[in-house]
């Protein structure tokens, strides 16, 4: 049952919104408003967003006038599928599984639009790439494969506000959309997704971290028990985020450590995993040898991820030697896998 909510006068002449649950029943209901141009607020697998039809020019105008957002701040795009994606931006040049291996989740994924996309040229004038989402979360997918193209999709908050997590965080912009969707309170703490550049074929660049731990993401997925602790199975008691998982615990201090006495440097913990990626670009003026410490690096990552994977699913033991020895073998490996397998582990850490 829906219920009418009380106005509120932010200077723009629109009916009443309503609030429904975001539940499957009403999903065919929601593609029909979009279909009609309108704006709706929908849950997210972080945040409750705004959405509309991308290829209405009227409708993506009407969320920039909610917000009171600059037209210059281009809106993603919101897909049913993966498989979706190829239809409005280029994904040819990428790996094999890489998409898969990030979507759906609470990750952005910006790729080149290409001449072929199916978006009208009048979503985001002047730029080249667009930032498509493939949110774990039902109700959106569904509204999405139901609409028969992509949705434009953006924070439901007036723009440099707080992000919104329940539906009465933006209670004052109920009467601009069509219709509120209800999902409860949503587990991400405000943080949006994170934000990942792959349309360089492996120049692959974090535009902006999400910040959910990676145990209590497992948990959400469902990869773990419901009743499973979230807290780093390497160090007990402590949460397991992604700056404690790959820096801050102490057997990954010593891992990092020693990796960097092979190395010939003194290690020293910075404040988080991008300081620690400039930090480690910075070792060398040398291009060829910045290279090789680049692969180094992303090797550490990736076997950091493995043993903590092999401690949480397989219930092993690891001794710091033996991984830093098997982060010298992987790095001899090649750069192409991983680049995909950091960039996959940072997106969902």
């Amino acid at each position: 049952m829906a219920w009418s909510m009380e106005r509120c006068d932010l200077g723009l002449d629109v009916k009443t919104g309503v609030v429904h649950p975001a539940t499957d029943a009403y999903a065919a209901e929601a593609v029909e408003t979009l279909k009609a141009g309108k704006v709706i607020a929908v849950p997210t697998d972080t945040l409750y967003g705004f959405a509309c039809d991308a290829c209405s020019l009227e409708a993506v105008n009407r969320i920039y006038e909610i917000k009171g957002r600059k037209h210059t701040s281009p809106l993603a795009i919101c897909v049913g599928d993966v498989s979706d994606i190829n239809r409005f931006a280029l994904t040819d040049h990428l790996p094999h599984g890489l998409l898969d291996s990030l979507l759906p989740g609470p990750v952005t994924v910006v790729l080149s639009r290409g001449e072929s996309s199916a978006l009208e040229r009048s979503l985001n004038p002047g730029f080249d790439s667009i930032g498509v989402r493939v949110p774990d979360c039902n109700f959106i997918r569904l509204i999405a494969r139901g609409s028969g193209t992509a949705l434009a999709l953006t924070s439901a908050n007036l723009s440099g506000q707080p992000s919104s997590v329940c539906i009465k965080d933006f209670e004052k912009l109920w009467e601009h959309c069509a219709s509120v969707y209800d999902g409860g309170l949503l587990p991400s703490g405000r943080a949006g997704s994170t934000v990942v550049d792959l349309s360089t074929p492996y120049k692959y660049k974090i535009l902006r971290p999400g910040r959910i731990p990676t145990r209590v993401n497992l948990s959400r997925r469902k990869v773990l028990p419901p009743d499973s602790s979230v807290n780093c199975v390497m160090r007990k008691g402590v949460p397991e985020a992604s700056d404690h998982l790959f820096l801050n615990c102490v057997m990954v201090r010593e891992v990092w450590a020693g990796i960097l006495r092979w190395l010939g440097f003194v290690y020293h913990t910075p404040p988080d995993l991008f300081v620690h990626w400039k930090w480690w670009n910075e070792l060398s003026g040398n291009k060829k040898i910045r290279k090789g410490y680049w692969i180094i690096w992303h090797a550490a990552i990736w076997t950091i991820w493995r043993v903590r994977n092999d401690l949480i699913f397989n219930n092993s033991s690891c001794a710091i030697k033996e991984v830093v020895e098997a982060i010298k073998v992987l790095a001899w490996r090649g750069i192409r896998p991983l680049a995909v397998a950091s960039v996959a582990v940072f997106c969902w850490a």
